[in-house]
């Protein structure tokens, strides 16, 4: 079934809707899909052949989302979230990537240099904490997109909160200043991809226990495919 409009187009009416009628942006997302012939609208941006995984997934999103790229070791999840990050920046939202797995220099050669100089923003510091990116985006002032590389060192630091908290002050900053927040994940080496096909968040590698809700939707990665799941409706 193809699109009457582009995805672009549907997104500005259901933002309108969502505006206009005060009901949550994924309602009428969903609306807009169904009036579409899809439903929901996850199902539409699935099956739009425009689209590389990266857009897909980008067009899922939405202000206030806490989201994540989970995959185990070398299946991509690094390069699927930078392409996410240039989409981010390219899209007009004040972009910027914390890394604890790499320095700013090993940052910059997988960006180009206007990337790197201008439209994202680098901080490689093991001392970042939810906190540090909350008053980060306070200090933006305007719609944003967070990348962070990876979610379980968050709380490496014993001097920090544990992870749930840190997750719970994310979300928190996401919602008040309308931002997109992404945290790639590392998967449970436990998972066998001969049960099932893809990794869920039932899979992450986690050193505490985490509220999954906080959570609106994932990409997760295996073997050169990608899946998204939406955890909070």
């Amino acid at each position: 079934m193809k699109l009457t409009q582009s995805v672009s187009r549907l997104r500005r009416q259901a933002k309108a809707m969502s505006r206009d009628n005060a009901v949550p942006l994924h309602v009428a997302l969903d609306t807009i899909a169904q009036q579409d012939g899809f439903a929901p609208w996850s199902l539409l941006i699935a099956q739009n052949p425009q689209l590389t995984p990266p857009e897909q997934f980008f067009a899922l999103m939405s202000p206030g989302d806490l989201t994540l790229i989970a995959a185990r070791r070398n299946q991509g999840k690094t390069r699927f979230a930078l392409d996410l990050a240039r989409l981010a920046a390219r899209a007009g939202l004040w972009t910027k990537i914390y890394s604890f797995e790499y320095t700013e220099a090993e940052l910059r050669n997988h960006l180009t240099t206007e990337e790197a100089d201008d439209a994202i923003a680098l901080n490689c510091s093991d001392e970042v904490s939810a906190q540090t990116i909350a008053d980060d985006l306070a200090q933006a002032g305007r719609p944003s997109f967070i990348l962070i590389d990876y979610m379980q060192a968050l709380d490496h630091q014993r001097s920090k909160p544990d992870l749930g908290t840190q997750l719970e002050k994310l979300k928190t900053a996401a919602q008040d200043h309308s931002a997109i927040i992404c945290l790639i994940s590392q998967i449970d080496r436990a998972f066998d991809d001969s049960d099932k096909r893809f990794p869920n968040i039932d899979n992450l590698r986690l050193p505490n226990p985490i509220a999954p809700h906080l959570f609106s939707v994932g990409a997760f990665l295996n073997k050169g495919a990608v899946t998204f799941q939406t955890v909070q409706p």
